[in-house]
């Protein structure tokens, strides 16, 4: 199983976006998010 987890974050640290997801990638391209990702 392939755990990914994705935080964004606006300029200042605001959380806009936090998604876990198990497996199923729903971002074809993670990296155009801007703001901080973890796997």
């Amino acid at each position: 199983l392939i755990r990914a987890s994705y935080e964004v974050f606006k300029g200042e640290g605001e959380l806009v976006l936090y998604c876990e997801h198990l497996q199923t990638v729903k971002y074809k391209n993670p990296a155009d998010f801007a703001g901080k990702t973890e796997k």
